[in-house]
């Protein structure tokens, strides 16, 4: 009886063992994804800084500009306006922005050239 009960504890032990190694080659595993994660979220974080930083000197030189200047994309949308530019085209940047180039500017002279810059090389 004695030596069912010691072969019954050991077993239990070696239960217990495995099961406390299993929990903690898990909890390693999740350790090393949370800390890829945050690897991640420091080189995400630091990129979007960068960008944004960017940003305003892109910003803080567009509007500093005596010249007009207007960015467009390849579907002719609006995308950006410095001051000077909306001052010439006399638009209001915040209605302006987004919307189709042709809808937000009726001038001949710029339709023209933007028929110009699609036409191939």
């Amino acid at each position: 009886m004695l030596a069912a009960l010691c072969i019954l504890l050991a077993a239990l032990l070696l239960a217990a063992t495995v099961a406390a190694v299993s929990f903690f080659r898990r909890a390693r595993r999740l350790e090393q994804r949370d800390a890829a994660h945050r690897d991640r979220t420091r080189q995400l974080t630091a990129r979007l800084t960068a960008i944004e930083r960017r940003r305003g000197e892109l910003e803080a030189v567009l509007s500093s500009m005596a010249e007009g200047v207007a960015v467009i994309d390849t579907d002719e949308r609006l995308i950006n306006l410095n001051p000077a530019a909306a001052r010439l085209l006399s638009l209001d940047p915040r209605h302006a922005i987004g919307r189709p180039i042709q809808d937000t500017v009726r001038n001949a002279t710029l339709q023209s050239l933007l028929a110009q810059a699609r036409r191939p090389v």
